[in-house]
């Protein structure tokens, strides 16, 4: 299992995340100082750790911004849990490199490439986003080369929050490199 955990929590919010109470109740790990803003109240905050029932803490996270939630629990800087809730559509998981996870002792077996995909998108939309297919088909099915924070980067891309740099984007999408641009303590 995962070293080293890091975890992504993404919110429309005019407050940090870690000051939603749904959040701070419930997180077990202080959250990072520093925290990127997106366009249109988005952010994303990390944190080391995350609640054992992490999905009754995304619905309460949800109710309580009346926006879709997400949360991605990236392991050794290899692959990435994706857990989604939007009052519209309930929960969901997709994961960033499979192979990796795998490896890591996770089991997939019931874990479908299609069904991430279409929740993936269908959370997009409902948080009022205009995803781009191309990218997160790209993040859901390529390798991260112990880059897993650059995937989740290009993850984000895919669902269209707005304003999240996309820097080489096409870099990443027909290569695989990696992407440069952000350096928080956060890990991007």
């Amino acid at each position: 299992m995962a070293s080293e955990i890091t975890v992504f929590v993404v919110v429309r919010a005019s407050v940090p995340a870690a000051r939603l109470p749904s959040v701070s109740s419930t997180f077990p790990s202080p959250f990072d100082d520093e925290e990127i803003m997106f366009e249109d109240w988005w952010r994303v905050s990390g944190t080391s750790n995350f609640p054992e029932e992490l999905e009754p803490t995304l619905e309460a996270m949800a109710h309580e911004t009346g926006s879709p939630v997400l949360v991605a629990i990236v392991g050794d800087h290899e692959y990435a849990l994706v857990m989604g809730f939007s009052p519209q559509r309930g929960s969901f998981v997709a994961w960033l490199d499979t192979e990796a996870a795998m490896l890591d002792d996770h089991t997939l077996e019931d874990y479908d490439y299609e069904d991430g995909f279409k929740a993936s998108y269908q959370w997009a939309k409902a948080a009022g986003m205009t995803p781009n297919r191309e990218a997160l088909e790209a993040a859901l099915t390529r390798r991260s080369d112990n880059n897993a924070d650059d995937l989740f980067r290009l993850y984000m891309a895919g669902l269209g929050v707005p304003g999240v740099p996309v820097g080489d984007l096409y870099g990443l999408l027909d290569t695989g490199g990696s992407m440069t641009g952000w350096s928080i303590s956060i890990g991007f």
